[in-house]
Protein backbone atom coordinates (compact mmCIF):
# COMPACT_ATOMS: atom_id res chain seq x y z
CA UNK A 1 0.00 0.00 0.00
CA UNK A 2 1.47 3.33 -1.08
CA UNK A 3 1.00 6.39 1.09
CA UNK A 4 1.08 9.90 -0.30
CA UNK A 5 3.51 12.00 1.70
CA UNK A 6 3.40 15.13 -0.47
CA UNK A 7 2.36 17.44 2.36
CA UNK A 8 4.88 15.86 4.71
CA UNK A 9 7.70 16.39 2.24
CA UNK A 10 6.53 19.98 1.60
CA UNK A 11 6.55 20.52 5.36
CA UNK A 12 10.09 19.20 5.63
CA UNK A 13 11.32 21.35 2.73
CA UNK A 14 9.72 24.48 4.21
CA UNK A 15 11.14 23.68 7.63
CA UNK A 16 14.65 23.26 6.25
CA UNK A 17 14.26 26.51 4.28
CA UNK A 18 13.18 28.20 7.49
CA UNK A 19 16.30 26.96 9.26
CA UNK A 20 18.60 27.99 6.43
CA UNK A 21 17.13 31.48 6.05
CA UNK A 22 16.66 32.07 9.78
CA UNK A 23 19.96 33.86 10.21
CA UNK A 24 18.87 36.41 7.62
CA UNK A 25 15.91 37.10 9.83
CA UNK A 26 13.57 38.54 7.30
CA UNK A 27 10.09 37.36 6.65
CA UNK A 28 11.11 34.48 4.37
CA UNK A 29 12.08 32.36 7.37
CA UNK A 30 8.90 33.28 9.24
CA UNK A 31 6.68 32.43 6.26
CA UNK A 32 8.52 29.15 5.64
CA UNK A 33 8.23 28.21 9.32
CA UNK A 34 4.50 28.89 9.38
CA UNK A 35 4.00 26.96 6.14
CA UNK A 36 5.98 24.02 7.54
CA UNK A 37 3.70 23.87 10.59
CA UNK A 38 0.54 24.13 8.47
CA UNK A 39 1.70 21.50 5.96
CA UNK A 40 2.69 19.20 8.81
CA UNK A 41 -0.73 19.37 10.41
CA UNK A 42 -2.45 18.79 7.05
CA UNK A 43 -0.21 15.80 6.37
CA UNK A 44 -0.94 14.29 9.77
CA UNK A 45 -4.70 14.59 9.22
CA UNK A 46 -4.59 13.21 5.66
CA UNK A 47 -2.02 10.41 5.96
CA UNK A 48 -1.55 9.98 9.69
CA UNK A 49 1.63 10.33 11.71
CA UNK A 50 4.72 10.07 9.53
CA UNK A 51 8.36 10.98 9.88
CA UNK A 52 8.35 13.66 7.18
CA UNK A 53 5.56 15.60 8.85
CA UNK A 54 7.15 15.29 12.28
CA UNK A 55 10.55 16.44 11.01
CA UNK A 56 8.88 19.31 9.15
CA UNK A 57 7.04 20.36 12.30
CA UNK A 58 10.21 20.32 14.38
CA UNK A 59 12.33 22.20 11.85
CA UNK A 60 9.54 24.70 11.23
CA UNK A 61 9.18 25.48 14.93
CA UNK A 62 12.94 25.79 15.42
CA UNK A 63 13.29 28.04 12.38
CA UNK A 64 10.37 30.18 13.49
CA UNK A 65 11.63 30.54 17.05
CA UNK A 66 15.11 31.36 15.79
CA UNK A 67 14.07 33.90 13.15
CA UNK A 68 11.59 35.96 15.18
CA UNK A 69 14.14 37.58 17.55
CA UNK A 70 16.54 38.20 14.66
CA UNK A 71 13.77 39.92 12.69
CA UNK A 72 12.80 42.04 15.69
CA UNK A 73 16.43 43.12 16.13
CA UNK A 74 16.73 44.02 12.44
CA UNK A 75 13.55 46.08 12.61
CA UNK A 76 14.65 47.82 15.81
CA UNK A 77 18.06 48.69 14.36
CA UNK A 78 16.47 49.99 11.18
CA UNK A 79 14.06 52.15 13.17
CA UNK A 80 16.92 53.50 15.27
CA UNK A 81 18.88 54.41 12.15
CA UNK A 82 15.85 56.14 10.62
CA UNK A 83 15.21 58.25 13.72
CA UNK A 84 18.90 59.16 14.00
CA UNK A 85 18.78 60.63 10.52
CA UNK A 86 21.34 58.33 8.97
Amino acid sequence: MEQKNGMGIASLVCGIASLLTGWVGYFVAIVCGILAIVFSSKSKTEVGPNSYATAGLITGIIGLVYSLPVTICYLACGAALCTAGL
